[in-house]
């Protein structure tokens, strides 16, 4: 290739920049593209070698990103925008010196003991009237509004009743304590936007470009793709596999859903099913270590354990909402007579792994490097340049200029999305911190519970579904963390069980109707109903929202404890064979015996709980209604002649 093809390639690809349903082409396009990749570098440098204070480095990765999404995303969902218009430049503008003025002035007030003036308070007013409206444009209404709330209640709070009663702030202090120190906007959780988040969105462009999206789903047809509707088994591995990286199950779904889905209406799934099962997938992968969509690290950081504690707590339950999925496909396939991909049209395995498999390296590289007990940070900086040697071993994977400059582009602007929430989440924090209110919500989730920690962790699982439509992972786990995982250690939960249980809910709120935006987004490239989509998910799903609450009474299967090898092994098989029977309920449709009655469904769910419920005693009973569920259909059948072709 010589210089003028490059040259051509390279500004073919900045002057076509698509962001969520606006499409940007020609030199607008180029200036956003170029804005991108020199914020993508200089979080990149601030992250590996460079030097600066946390608060300033959040303050310069909102100064830069906030522009953006008031040049990128229009002021109403419904109208998409192929350039900005004068106001959104006004904004963009503004809103950069607001945040560049913070970071001046956040030296003075913290180390000279001067007060804000009034041109200073004005500054921080519009300030975070423009991050709510960023926000806004991003992640829709709900955040904005709670935010508000909050706010609300920090100058209000005497007005409320009962337990909720405070000494109210006054506006000044409450708009220097958002918007002029590092605990509040420009706290912990902006800060792991600006660096853990970052990292691994930026290390997930990277793998896109070099086709690692690509070589998972090849890797997984190979594996199955010829198995009984092989296609929805691709979706669950190579979901999982891109999902855990990804910080967003929409984002997921949108990447790896254009493949599998067609894949899975070719060989005879329902379009609504397709959908339902790559939603499930892709929101699984947030709950799947090593990455977690960084919520790994953040809950690491938050309750002061390594990592490498959160990673096998968070090991067998994401496998059992894997195998519960994988299980109901093989059910759906069975009882449909799906049959999978003629293997002469399948990649085969060998060839995958002798062309691409060189790019399953970057994450085994990470993967040791975070179990060797080396920084998040650390592991995805050579994650990253790990990704780039490795693609140069093959001519197909090789990147080249274009591929750096797309990978480092896409990255800054899928931060859009998720810095946002992420710093609206910090009014929250802050005001939780200046009110109290975290605990005085613990404490009124522990009277309404009455102290009965069952019911105390059904609460907690309505808040957190509610808290989580339509945000990213990160940030609805952080806020459902702050707000509502000190009730269950106040109820005497172990915090990694509870922040577990809360990160859960949060990511299932993305399955949960009428706000299950992953169902949605599957929906769309299946062209089939929504709800119908959004239903069918929930109940692929459920396993995800049983889980949590088999380690509420018994944390033997997040692997802590010092529980015995014989008792660690007993709970996962018991839990393994509680899924097969809810899977088993949930479709109507059973192996050896074919489909089965409504009566039938509900022996097994019976069943299927007894099992997920700690203990020896209900272990068996929940295998002997399933047995002799099984036995009277099975010798049913057998006695019954056969139907003539």
């Amino acid at each position: 290739m010589n210089f003028k093809e490059g040259k051509k390639e390279v500004l073919d690809t900045l002057s076509d920049l698509k962001v969520g349903k606006s499409h940007f082409q020609g030199r607008w396009a180029i200036f956003i593209s170029l804005a991108a990749v020199a914020i993508s570098l200089m979080l990149l440098w601030f992250n590996s070698y460079g030097r600066i204070m946390g608060v300033h480095l959040r303050g310069y990765h909102l100064g830069t990103i906030m522009p953006m999404v008031f040049l990128c995303y229009p002021w109403r969902k419904g109208k998409p925008k192929c350039k900005p218009n004068v106001v959104d430049i006004i904004l963009a503008i503004v809103s950069f010196y607001c945040l560049i003025h913070m970071v001046r002035r956040y030296d003075v007030f913290s180390t000279t003991g001067v007060r804000m003036d009034t041109f200073d308070f004005w500054v921080a007013v519009v300030g975070i009237l423009l991050i709510m409206e960023a926000t806004r444009r991003t992640a829709g209404w709900a955040l904005v509004i709670m935010s508000a709330v909050f706010l609300f209640y920090a100058h209000y709070g005497n007005l409320f009743p009962g337990g909720f009663k405070i000494v109210p702030f006054s506006v000044n202090r409450i708009v220097y304590t958002m918007f002029y120190t590092d605990t509040s906007i420009f706290g912990t959780v902006l800060g792991i936007s600006a660096t853990y988040i970052f990292l691994f969105i930026l290390f997930g462009s990277f793998l896109g470009e070099n086709k690692s999206s690509e070589f998972f789903t090849d890797l997984a047809l190979a594996v199955s793709g010829d198995k009984a509707g092989g296609p929805g088994k691709v979706a669950v591995l190579s979901s999982a596999l891109m999902g855990s990286i990804s910080g967003s199950a929409v984002a997921n779904v949108a990447t790896t859903g254009v493949i599998t889905i067609p894949l899975m209406k070719r060989v005879g799934y329902k379009p609504h099913f397709a959908g339902a099962v790559e939603a499930v997938a892709s929101s699984g992968g947030q709950i799947l270590p090593p990455v977690m969509a960084s919520a790994a690290f953040i809950m690491a950081e938050m309750i002061g354990v390594s990592y490498l504690t959160v990673i096998t707590a968070a090991l067998i339950p994401a496998i059992l909402y894997y195998v519960a999925c994988w299980i109901m496909l093989d059910l759906e396939a069975r009882k449909n007579h799906l049959v999978g991909i003629p293997k002469e049209e399948l990649p085969k395995l060998k060839t995958v792994m002798k062309t691409r498999g060189h790019l399953i390296l970057p994450l085994l590289i990470l993967v040791v490097m975070l179990v060797m007990g080396r920084t998040a940070l650390y592991a995805g900086f050579w994650g990253i340049l790990s990704t780039i040697v490795v693609s140069a071993f093959n001519k197909e994977t090789r990147l080249h200029l274009k591929n750096y400059l797309a990978a480092l582009r896409d990255g800054a602007i899928q931060m859009l999305s998720v810095a946002m929430p992420c710093a609206i989440v910090g009014i929250v924090v802050g005001v939780c911190s200046m009110t109290g209110v975290g605990v005085m919500m613990a404490g009124n989730l522990i009277d309404m519970a009455n102290g009965n920690l069952l019911l105390g962790a059904v609460l907690t699982m309505v808040v957190c579904l509610i808290l989580g439509m339509g945000l990213p992972t990160a940030a609805c786990y952080i806020t459902a963390a702050v707000v509502v995982a000190p009730a269950l250690v106040e109820m005497g939960m172990p915090a990694i069980s509870a922040h577990l249980f809360v990160l859960y809910y949060a990511v299932l709120s993305n399955l949960t109707p009428p706000v299950a935006l992953a169902s949605y987004t599957a929906a769309g490239i299946a062209d089939c109903s929504v709800n119908k989509t959004a239903f069918t998910g929930f109940k692929l799903g459920l396993t995800g929202f049983i889980v949590p609450f088999m380690f509420v009474f018994s944390d033997v299967l997040l692997l802590q404890g010092g529980h015995s090898l014989f008792e660690t092994v007993g709970a996962i098989i018991s839990a393994m064979i509680g899924v097969l029977f809810l899977s088993v309920g949930l479709q109507k449709y059973c192996y050896k015996v074919g489909s089965i009655s409504f009566v039938e469904c509900g022996l097994y769910l019976a069943a299927a709980i007894c099992c997920m419920i700690p203990g020896t005693v209900t272990d068996l009973i929940g295998l002997a209604i399933a047995a002799v569920t099984f036995l009277a259909r099975y010798l049913t059948k057998k006695r019954r002649p056969a139907a003539t072709v």
